[in-house]
């Protein structure tokens, strides 16, 4: 068996602070209950 090399340009990383993670359909940051708006600073 041949190894192949796999290239990968651009990785996707959705987690943000601890316990957060970003959600892309809404463009917020989710929290377990809540969602936080980072351009505002608010939940």
């Amino acid at each position: 068996g041949a190894i192949e090399k796999l290239v990968v340009n651009e990785v996707e990383q959705n987690l943000r602070f601890q316990g957060q993670y970003f959600d892309v359909e809404t463009g917020l940051h989710y929290n377990t209950f809540r969602y936080y708006d980072p351009e505002i600073g608010r939940f």
